[in-house]
């Protein structure tokens, strides 16, 4: 229970999390959406963001994905620390260009 007490707060209190959320809403609801509308996206996001996780951690703590990811962990990391290096220089780059 402990495990899930530290993911729940790394969770919401993750500020990756904020901007995506807010990017989202501030693209795809309108700017007059109801109370209603605006609860039940919420109650959506919640349910689905839950089920993820329960689902991931299902997955990934299974005997294989486990062995799998400490054979190649350091691979993995690299690629996807690639990956984010390659996204923020993007975004750092369409920054610039639009100034």
């Amino acid at each position: 229970m402990a495990a899930a007490k530290i993911g729940v707060i790394v969770a919401l209190t993750n500020p990756k999390s904020a901007l995506f959320f807010g990017s989202v809403f501030a693209t795809f609801v309108p700017a007059d959406a109801s109370l209603f509308l605006l609860v039940l996206i919420t109650v959506i996001c919640c349910v689905q963001s839950a089920l993820q996780h329960a689902i991931t951690a299902t997955v990934f703590s299974t005997r294989p994905a486990t062995r799998f990811f400490a054979t190649f962990q350091r691979w993995i990391t690299g690629v996807f620390g690639l990956l984010f290096i390659g996204m923020g220089g993007t975004v750092a780059a369409s920054a610039l260009r639009n100034q």
